[in-house]
C-alpha cells in the first residue's frame, strides 16, 4: 500500500498580548490536518460575547493597555 502524502504544518500559539507561547511543526497528512483544525478550533471554543461587546467596568482592568 502507498504511503500516505505527508505536509508540514507550523503552529504557534500566542498569548491576547501577541506573545508566542509554542511553536511547533507537525508533519500530517490531509486528514490528520483536518482532524487536528478541527480539534483545535473545538478547544479555542467560540468567544465569549460579552467579552466582546461589553462596556468594561469602571475599575477593571480590561480595555487598559
Amino acid at each position: 500500500m502507498p504511503k500516505k502524502r505527508t505536509r508540514r504544518y507550523s503552529i504557534e500559539i500566542k498569548d491576547v498580548a501577541g506573545k508566542p507561547l509554542v511553536f511547533i511543526n507537525a508533519d500530517w497528512t490531509d486528514d490528520e490536518a483536518r482532524a487536528a483544525v478541527a480539534q483545535i478550533l473545538r478547544l479555542a471554543g467560540p468567544p465569549d460575547d460579552n467579552s466582546l461587546t461589553a462596556p468594561a467596568e469602571p475599575g477593571s482592568k480590561r480595555g487598559e493597555g
